[in-house]
Formats: C-alpha cells, sequence, structure tokens
C-alpha cells in the first residue's frame, strides 16, 4: 500500500556517522554483476529529467527461500561528474515508507551536484514501491473521510490485501536493507555512503547495523523517532522548498567533511 511522502526538512536534524579511516581515492569502482544501460529519469511533474544508468536486479521475495519466486528491483545509477570518480557512492534512501527512490529524488538532485562532481548518485526502488514490484492500492477518496465508519476501512483494506502482487511479510524494513547490499555488491561497490530522510532515517540505521564494514558514511536527515508509527505527512511549497536548501547543506558538507 503507497503512502506517498516526501521527508520532512523544517527543523531536520542531519547526524552524519564516519567510518574512521582516511578518505578513498579516484579509483574506479569494482567490477558488478548488474547490467545498465542509459535511461532518463523524469520529473514526476515532467518537469525535467536527468540522464542516468538504469537496470533490474532479480532477488528473491522471500530472501530466505533463493529458489522461489524472484522480483526485479529498480535501479539507477547517475554517474559521477569526474573521470575520476571516489568508489563510494552515495545511495538516496526515500521516505514515506511508501515513496519510490527514483522519483522522489529526481526533483532535488540539482541540490547534490556538489557530491555528483565525484560520486556516483544510486537509486534504488525499495521493494513495494516505484518499479519494484508496487504493491499499491486505489482507495477512493472519500474512504478517508472522518464520518466512514472502521468497518468499511477494514473492508476495504481486506480487498486491497487480497489484490496485492506479493506477500507483505517479505516488504518489511528488513528485507529492503538486504536488497540495498544486493544492490550494493552488484554495482560492485566496497563501501557507500547513505542519506536518508524521514522514514528513509530508519533504513539507513537498519543498514549501517548489518552491513557497519560496508556504511563508510550515515546521513539522517529528519530522524524519525522508532517509536512514531509513520503516515502521510502533507508537504506545502514551503516544506518543499526547505527540503531543497537542506539537501544543498548536506550535499557540502559531505563534500567539505569527507572529500
Amino acid at each position: 500500500m503507497q503512502i506517498d511522502a516526501i521527508p520532512r526538512a523544517a527543523g531536520a536534524l542531519i547526524v552524519t556517522l564516519c567510518v574512521l579511516s582516511p578518505p578513498a581515492s579516484g579509483a574506479a569502482q569494482g567490477a558488478g554483476s548488474l547490467l545498465l544501460s542509459p535511461c532518463r529519469l523524469e520529473h514526476p511533474y515532467g518537469l525535467g529529467s536527468v540522464a542516468a544508468r538504469c537496470g533490474q536486479l532479480a532477488v528473491p521475495e522471500n530472501p530466505d527461500d533463493p529458489s522461489g519466486r524472484s522480483i526485479a528491483l529498480a535501479v539507477a545509477v547517475v554517474p559521477a561528474v569526474s573521470a575520476r570518480a571516489r568508489p563510494d557512492p552515495l545511495f538516496l534512501l526515500a521516505g514515506g515508507p511508501g515513496q519510490g527512490a527514483r522519483d522522489g529524488y529526481v526533483p532535488i538532485l540539482g541540490a547534490l551536484a556538489g557530491v555528483r562532481r565525484d560520486r556516483d548518485l544510486v537509486l534504488v526502488d525499495q521493494r513495494g514501491t516505484g518499479q519494484s514490484n508496487p504493491m499499491n492500492c486505489d482507495f477512493p477518496e472519500e474512504a478517508f473521510a472522518p464520518e466512514v465508519e472502521p468497518e468499511t476501512f477494514r473492508n476495504l483494506a481486506s480487498d486491497c490485501l487480497a489484490k496485492l502482487p506479493g506477500d507483505p511479510r517479505y516488504y518489511t524494513t528488513s528485507v529492503a536493507v538486504r536488497d540495498l547490499d544486493a544492490v550494493r555488491a552488484a554495482l560492485g561497490y566496497d563501501r557507500i555512503n547513505l542519506y536518508g530522510g524521514s522514514y528513509g532515517t530508519r533504513v539507513a540505521q537498519h543498514y549501517l547495523r548489518r552491513y557497519p564494514q560496508r556504511t563508510r558514511t550515515v546521513i539522517l536527515d529528519g530522524t524519525v523517532n522508532p517509536s512514531l508509527a509513520l503516515g502521510a505527512l502533507i508537504i506545502t511549497p514551503e516544506l518543499a522548498r526547505t527540503r531543497t536548501t537542506t539537501m544543498h547543506v548536506v550535499a557540502m558538507f559531505m563534500i567539505e567533511g569527507f572529500g
């Protein structure tokens, strides 16, 4: 089920965790197994596009049953401008939960131009979102009216559950971070930087706990209390502008702070 939201930026808390080792020089990334082809990532409102390289990575829907059903993860890499790019890319983790990274971050990729000078930007639609076997249901607008009886909404939710193209048990944050590491390995990166906003801060922390040896830095923008049940957020134009400004600050902090 999709809950569209751009991570909240007003009063954003930015936390950076660093692996205490010297920054890598401009060595090329290792050879990866994921084949990418030229593509363009479109602004969700048709306001522009950005050149990238796109592909799909097949992963088991149930990670503990690799011989079972597989799903395709939509992956996009916006290559570094420099011919001597640093080997550690920046993975951008979307909010929501329910927002696809490839659509969610395209409008603000310009704020990361500084980072992109020397590093690839990697966008992975988390399983169940974007183009990674999306688990969406269309609810009528009246379903969210205050006067709607709980039983009516329960029936709508039950109908939605029956129509989903996957097993919801395997569309969790825990499974999603295993997907992220599979993408990292398939692209040939040894260590990565993570940027997460809103719900993406949970994904980033979970990845760090599970794969500390693969994590170079983590940036948490608008950290969400783990006890908070996330839902849809209302994004105003002012919040969107603040969000872009925050992204610019983060980008320059990464460039100046970590080289």
